[in-house]
């Protein structure tokens, strides 16, 4: 066998899968190639610079593996948490979802670990109080992203009190979100906004006037 200029031996050698045994016939136009031992138990003869460069790191295994895992999957796919998260990822990710200009317009994006990982999701989901007829809210963090530090699985009705165009309303040195300083005063959310909408009323005003009987 022929040994070119530059010749680097590299029995012994270990490259992802492959250990180089030997010398292997030369290719064309003399190129080195290496009888290898691949982990899983075959042998490949491999060129030289595809050791080198990390091109070649298996007898062709992994690529047999890594079809037969795209084709595996987790078994949620018609759940009701695999949806949620389907929807999360299209409000912050798809200009054509309705409800982008306010989630992915807006600056929100899905941490990476959840939208590269179901399982995470799914996990994190399953130890933080997933229930169906729950909702995925950001919390403490309505500006920030859909991540495990910020947030939680709660009620409609208290994630309709975290939204941003809700009002909110200081009374007696306390915040709060219009739709419970009015029923905590007897008024219907409703007739709170219509006083403000229509006819002009600040909000405290609208919230804590008692209704004409």
């Amino acid at each position: 066998m022929n040994t070119p200029k530059n010749f680097r031996n590299l029995i012994g050698q270990t490259f992802g899968q492959l250990t180089v045994a030997g010398r292997a016939p030369n290719g064309a136009n003399w190129r080195v190639y290496w009888q290898c031992q691949c982990s899983c138990g075959q042998q490949a003869n491999v060129r030289s610079d595809a050791l080198l460069k990390g091109a070649t790191k298996s007898c062709g295994c992994w690529n047999v593996q890594a079809i037969k895992n795209r084709q595996i999957t987790h078994g949620h796919s018609r759940t009701n948490i695999h949806y949620m998260r389907v929807c999360m990822k299209q409000r912050c990710s798809n200009p054509n979802n309705p409800g982008y200009k306010d989630y992915g317009g807006r600056g929100i994006t899905v941490c990476e670990e959840w939208k590269n990982d179901f399982k995470s999701f799914y996990d994190w989901a399953i130890a933080n109080g997933y229930a169906i007829g729950l909702q995925l809210d950001r919390y403490p963090d309505n500006d920030g992203p859909y991540a495990p530090w910020n947030c939680r699985y709660t009620t409609a009705a208290m994630n309709s009190r975290n939204k941003r165009t809700n009002i909110k309303i200081m009374h007696n040195g306390q915040e709060y979100c219009l739709t419970d300083l009015a029923q905590q005063f007897g008024i219907k959310p409703n007739t709170a906004v219509g006083r403000i909408l229509r006819q002009g009323w600040s909000p405290i005003l609208a919230c804590t006037t008692p209704t004409r009987r």
